[in-house]
């Protein structure tokens, strides 16, 4: 198995991307800040905004290891 960590995957059907700080507003609207949707995820529900760049600043510091996989799904 090849380590590739988070890249692009893209098939006929899904496009998934690695996530970058221009997704937070969507995030945190559609699910960051709901404890429903957050409920078995290992980090409490945002607050606000400002929580979902901080959130997202470690992922992309993470993106650069090869052992870490984390996407989102990307449809325009």
């Amino acid at each position: 198995m090849k380590i590739s960590g988070t890249t692009y995957l893209e098939t006929n059907r899904l496009f998934l991307r690695p996530l970058s700080v221009a997704d937070a507003p969507q995030m945190f609207e559609n699910w960051a800040s709901d404890a429903d949707s957050t409920h078995f995820l290992t980090w409490e529900p945002h607050n606000n905004l400002e929580d979902v760049w901080d959130n997202i600043k470690i992922r992309e510091n993470k993106y650069l290891l090869d052992n870490f996989y984390d996407f989102r799904n990307f449809t325009n």
